[in-house]
């Protein structure tokens, strides 16, 4: 199997906000400039995902994922505010602004 690269773990946080699913994010923090750690703070202070550190023992995950699975309220909230977070209409604008660019050429 291939590696799961940054860019696969950004698609897939883009497409479960899309879908509006809640999410329990691992981050990765000594990956370059500390993205994926940065990122994931970024959703937890929009109370967007729950986050576990990467060096958290096993039973954290298993507390924050039960914890998540059995709170309905918590994981609507998620759900949610990931949701209100994703750019549905990404591809279009990226679209228009190089057409914008090479219509400039």
């Amino acid at each position: 199997t291939e590696p799961i690269t940054p860019l696969m773990v950004g698609t897939t946080i883009a497409e479960l906000a899309a879908q509006r699913k809640a999410v329990v994010l691992i981050p990765a923090p000594y990956l370059t400039g500390g993205h994926q750690l940065k990122n994931a703070e970024e959703l937890a202070k929009n109370q967007a995902a729950l986050v576990v550190a990467n060096d958290a023992p096993p039973d954290k995950l298993l507390q924050t994922v039960t914890k998540v699975l059995k709170d309905g309220s918590l994981r609507q909230k998620l759900a949610d505010n990931l949701g209100k977070l994703a750019k549905i209409d990404a591809a279009d604008k990226l679209a228009e602004l190089l057409l914008g660019i090479a219509n400039k050429k």
